[in-house]
């Protein structure tokens, strides 16, 4: 599909469909049918949490929430939601008033209401409070890094930074009638919509980052086992995702009891592939039963044991969605989101046909397909066995440069011209400067850069107090596009090196030591010239006519080993220093 601004596209996913049609208002396509119950319209943008860069990211969010203030009309229904690659504001209620809704979007589109910028912020940080990632997250970031479909896995970053020229431009560029489509129930398209949005282009949903060589697997804690794996788009594919789910379902609940709940979910991410993310419960005792009853699923499933009764189900399940060609407005919604997608048109009695003829020959291939693409979550164990290996915990290697020890730890940071990395027995994490998609950055110099693979570099300047300014600035200098402005930590907050009563002896005494043990050590020369001498005269006058006793003889060598002790103390305190010194700071 080459576009969404064409009305012969729009009619050819209409007649597709067969149920719906099509037509176009302000150079907005639309999808219309007559359905039961109270009216509803959508109005879809091909722009998600997955476009975002992590500097701009909650943007999509918080235009959805400046676009809806203020719109709240008795008796209506309405809402916006921003997923992954679409954003969506739905309403439902008489005509005139979805009417007098979407107007009201498109207006709040074309100037957007920017005096309630801050109040939307701060509704937008209450609601990220409440939001739980979880398993999904997790293997989205580690099987993408900081990037597309990876974006959900991290707080809405850019929330505090995003300035009002960041939303218009935003909202120009993606808001726009070229990059929307409109469903709405009815029989035909309501008279007095006014949708006009700026001309722009469609934004297709451009190949997701994959930072791990899979299969692979890493290890997660809060006892749930997931599965993350993303397969061309077919019919074979997603009939495959059914008979996964009916299979596992009898396999750990039914005869197993090892789970109680399997969830498999199918998500379209881009116009020809499919995600399918498993997700299984289990008690702590079970669950490396539970994975190793899913790897032999997968075995069996590969050879051609199909129980005929799960594939039955999966394939009436799929047939049914299908059959239920009543229009509504979830179905309305979902062909306007395959035609943003840039779905390939087929018509719904060849899609039909296409999954009533999936041979078992088929259904064995998808193992292979989904086995290769998979990264699996462990809460403990792993899959190692399964011949599957562990998704890299660390960088492959560390930047050359200047190295500086963390205090309280045993790690080090090396700041290097390409990079930075925090070098610790385990392991290395590097971010180099020209792959890094954000910096966090706190008024007491905290900073956080994230790469593009995930990976994190965390400064403290408390815990490096030997990392100066002039490396810091050039930190900063190197990351200034992407860094993102965090408030002000409490006092309590900064953390502050170990007290270690020891370590001022560690450390050693400064140059003031060298100079003085010096000067000692030339007095001491000069008092063993001088002892010499008396040792040699004892009994016998001195020039001034006083005798040289034993006594005088005993305190002057006395004076010689104190300016001797003196001077190797010092000096020895200087030389520690040093040596501290290149134990903190060298070259790599």
């Amino acid at each position: 599909m080459s576009g969404v601004s064409t009305r012969a596209d729009v009619t050819e996913y209409a007649q597709a469909e067969g149920i719906v049609s099509a037509g176009e208002v302000d150079g907005v396509p639309v999808f219309y049918a007559p359905s039961p119950g109270p009216a509803a319209a959508g109005l879809m943008f091909r722009v998600g949490m997955a476009d975002e860069p992590l500097r701009l990211s909650g943007i999509s969010h918080l235009i959805e929430h400046l676009v809806l203030h203020g719109d709240e009309v008795a008796g209506l229904h309405r809402n916006g939601m921003t997923a992954d690659y679409v954003t969506h504001f739905v309403t439902s209620g008489s005509e005139a008033e979805i009417v007098q809704h979407l107007n009201r979007v498109c207006a709040a589109l074309r100037e957007l209401p920017l005096e309630r910028l801050e109040t939307e912020r701060k509704i937008l940080r209450t609601e990220e409070q409440g939001r739980a990632n979880g398993v999904t997250a997790a293997l989205r970031r580690e099987r993408h890094g900081a990037s597309g479909a990876a974006v959900m896995s991290y707080s809405e970053l850019g929330i505090e930074t995003i300035t009002p020229h960041d939303l218009q431009a935003w909202a120009s560029e993606r808001f726009t009638r070229d990059n929307a489509v409109l469903w709405i129930t009815g029989d035909s398209i309501p008279e007095g919509l006014d949708l006009r949005l700026p001309s722009g282009s469609w934004r297709p949903i451009l190949p997701e980052n994959e930072v791990l060589a899979l299969p692979a697997w890493i290890k997660g804690g809060d006892g749930l086992i997931g599965i993350d794996v993303v397969v061309p788009h077919s019919p074979r594919s997603v009939l495959f995702a059914y008979l996964l789910r009916a299979t596992l379902f009898r396999v750990l609940r039914v005869e197993g009891g090892l789970s109680y709940s399997i969830d498999v979910q199918i998500e379209q991410c881009g116009p020809d592939e499919i995600r399918v993310t498993i997700v299984a419960d289990a008690l702590p005792e079970q669950q490396a039963a539970v994975v190793g009853e899913i790897v032999d699923t997968l075995a069996a499933l590969r050879v051609g044991r199909i129980d005929d009764h799960d594939l039955d189900v999966a394939r009436a399940t799929m047939l049914d969605t299908m059959d239920d060609r009543i229009p509504s407005p979830s179905l309305l919604a979902t062909v306007a989101h395959a035609f943003l997608s840039g779905r390939s048109v087929v018509d719904a009695d060849d899609r039909r046909r296409l999954i009533e003829e999936v041979t078992l020959d088929q259904l064995r291939e998808q193992v292979d397909a989904y086995w290769e693409a998979a990264l699996w979550r462990i809460p403990s164990g792993g899959v190692s066995w399964a011949g599957i290996a562990p998704a890299p915990r660390w960088s492959s290697s560390v930047v050359e440069g200047s190295w500086f020890a963390v205090s309280g730890s045993s790690a080090h940071l090396v700041v290097g011209e390409a990079g930075v990395s925090s070098s610790t027995p385990e392991g290395p994490s590097t971010v180099l400067f020209e792959d890094c998609v954000a910096c966090l950055a706190w008024p007491d110099g905290r900073r956080i850069l994230i790469g593009a693979d995930a990976f994190v570099v965390e400064i403290e300047p408390t815990l490096v107090p030997l990392l100066d300014r002039e490396r810091r600035d050039a930190i900063d200098a190197a990351v200034t596009a992407v860094m993102i402005a965090r408030p002000p930590r409490s006092p309590w907050d900064i953390p502050q090196p170990p007290v270690d009563p020891v370590a001022p002896r560690r450390r050693g005494l400064g140059v003031w030591a060298l100079v003085v043990g010096s000067w000692l050590g030339l007095f001491g020369l000069v008092g063993v010239a001088v002892g010499s001498e008396l040792t040699g005269s004892v009994g016998q006058l001195d020039s001034d006519g006083m005798l040289i006793t034993p006594s005088v003889v005993i305190t002057s060598w006395v004076l010689v080993g104190v300016c001797a002790a003196g001077s190797a103390a010092l000096i020895a305190g200087w030389i520690r220093r040093v040596r501290w010194r290149r134990s903190t700071v060298g070259k790599g």
